[in-house]
């Protein structure tokens, strides 16, 4: 999980500086197999470690909740909702951004 984690931190913010458009859908299938990757360490996590149910929990599932929003094909179904243009909401989804952010460094930290 170091090397998903460090994709995770790094791959999105890369591809918008040196990617193009047609490499979008390939960031988009590895973002889905990091956040796979991310949900089963979560329910493994949360089934084998007693008393996991404390800071790097609540860490691990923002940090994975916010890789959904950075994957390509999830975001334009989101998109079409109504709340989705939601000025208000798109300035939380960038502070649960960040602290998504600080989550994936805290889980790196961890490692």
């Amino acid at each position: 999980t170091f090397l998903a984690t460090i994709y995770a931190l790094f791959a999105f913010d890369l591809n918008l500086a040196i990617g193009s458009k047609a490499t979008d859908p390939v960031i988009d299938y590895i973002t889905f197999t990091v956040f796979a990757i991310f949900v089963v360490e979560l329910i493994l996590s949360l089934v084998f470690i007693s008393g996991y149910i404390q800071f790097f929990f609540w860490l691990d599932i923002v940090a994975t909740i916010s890789l959904f929003f950075e994957i390509g094909f999830f975001l334009r179904i989101t998109s079409n909702m109504a709340f989705a243009n939601d000025l208000a909401l798109a300035k939380a989804g960038r502070a649960a951004k960040a602290g998504a952010r600080a989550g994936r460094i805290a889980r790196i930290l961890r490692l």
